[in-house]
């Protein structure tokens, strides 16, 4: 099916910014080269009523001038939080952007992190480590001048973070790949390359989701479910405190069964905003996370080295020692995993159902964390589409990652990539009916 353009001065009055439609069987999404935005993403509900999930905006601008609290945007060179924004990487300290007012931390980038650059469209066989399209003082327009290579089902972004930005060391080419794939299901590739030096990269999508429709009102009655039976508890700056708990016989625990997302919040101080330490398996059980993580071989064949390597022997993340870890063709059979990315065994992370319309949504990844944030910052001042004021708890994100501050916390799994190594982050996001 022919690429589905569908910019236009309504969305955004710069010709940079680009808006784009992707369509298979009952889903539709728009994407934004503005931050590789999801603005859009509707589902059919169990009657057959269409329902957009995802929390977004009409217009380019609030993505663009930070009235977004990252709707719907890929967030790095580094996502979530580093503590007193620097870090130590072989000796050298690497100051960064303050951004997390009022709390002295870097999130999720910095001021003018991944969310708020103009992303090149390339072709999928066009990789990561391809040159930059122009230096970041040339205009938006030369950046974004690419060959619009994209079908109905597919969208192939790229980005060149240079040496510097926001403090990080050493050029990054980064890609994301949007693909549509199967009966209703979307795949998310986040890929980057360490061009000549080594730095910090942990991408993260950050969609907030609302599976009874953006505007339906709050997350309360979505139930959830968790494969994690640890998280990382924070401190008052919401930075993890090195320590791995297990969820058990607390409001943390989405293991042992499904719950309400509203069913305990009261009991967990200021919301959900909370670092899961994931099963590396397929089920609903697995591998003692904590064990893990200090080095011990899990039930499921993870080991606690740098990295945390998965069952294959392939480190999360970033390349495994015999640099084996690349993007495929993507040839294959729709819906397989191993059609998107070679090597690349995903795990079960999530799944949430809303009772109301049936909608059923399972989250797969290859990475270590995952983020559960229930939306608790929003206070119905962000108007977003169809002039909804987003009230608290109107969305929850669902935000797999490197753990938060892991440059920073020696107990974490490393989020280094080395100089010419490959990162690799992998969403498969499936949705069926209850």
């Amino acid at each position: 099916m022919a690429a589905v353009d569908i910019s236009s001065p309504a969305f955004s009055s710069d010709p940079a910014v680009r808006l784009f439609k992707l369509q298979r069987g009952g889903l539709t999404a728009m994407i934004t080269n503005l931050g590789a935005t999801v603005t859009s993403l509707t589902v059919p509900d169990a009657r057959g009523q269409l329902r957009d999930v995802v929390l977004g905006f009409d217009t380019a601008r609030p993505y663009q001038d930070g009235t977004s609290p990252y709707f719907g945007c890929v967030v790095g060179r580094v996502a979530n939080r580093i503590a007193g924004a620097q870090f130590d990487l072989d000796g050298q300290v690497h100051h960064l952007t303050a951004n997390d007012d009022p709390r002295p931390n870097t999130l999720h980038g910095g001021k003018v992190g991944f969310d708020k650059r103009i992303w090149r469209v390339v072709g999928k066989d066009e990789g990561s480590d391809a040159g930059p399209a122009a230096p970041p003082s040339a205009s938006a327009s030369a950046a974004a001048e690419e060959g619009a290579a994209c079908n109905g089902t597919e969208l192939h972004l790229a980005l060149t973070s240079w040496d510097g930005e926001e403090g990080f060391p050493g050029r990054v080419e980064a890609r994301v790949s949007y693909r549509l794939v199967g009966d209703g299901e979307m795949v998310i590739v986040m890929a980057a390359h360490a061009v000549d030096r080594d730095t910090p990269v942990s991408m993260a999508h950050h969609m907030y989701w609302n599976l009874g429709g953006h505007a339906s009102g709050t997350v309360h009655d979505h139930v959830v479910r968790i494969n994690a039976s640890h998280y990382t508890p924070i401190n008052a700056n919401h930075i993890p405190t090195g320590e791995i708990l297990p969820v058990a016989g607390s409001p943390f625990d989405f293991l042992s069964k499904e719950f309400p997302i509203g069913a305990r919040m009261g009991e967990v101080a200021g919301g959900y905003d909370h670092n899961y330490v994931l099963h590396r398996t397929d089920a609903w059980s697995g591998g003692k996370a904590a064990e893990v993580l200090g080095g011990e071989k899990g039930e499921d064949g993870v080991t606690g080295e740098e990295g945390v390597k998965g069952a294959e022997g392939v480190t999360s993340g970033m390349e495994g020692p015999e640099g084996g870890r690349k993007e495929a063709d993507e040839t294959g059979k729709d819906g397989e995993a191993a059609a998107v990315v070679a090597g690349e065994k995903l795990f079960l992370a999530a799944r949430v159902r809303h009772p109301e319309t049936g909608i059923l949504m399972t989250l797969s990844t290859n990475a270590p964390a995952m983020q559960f944030y229930t939306g608790n910052f929003l206070d119905g001042s962000v108007k977003g589409k169809g002039d909804t004021a987003y009230q608290q708890h109107a969305g929850f994100c669902l935000e797999t990652q490197g753990f938060p501050n892991a440059v920073n916390e020696p107990k974490f799994p490393s989020v280094i990539i080395r100089r010419g190594e490959r990162y690799i982050h992998v969403m498969r996001i499936q949705f069926s009916h209850t």
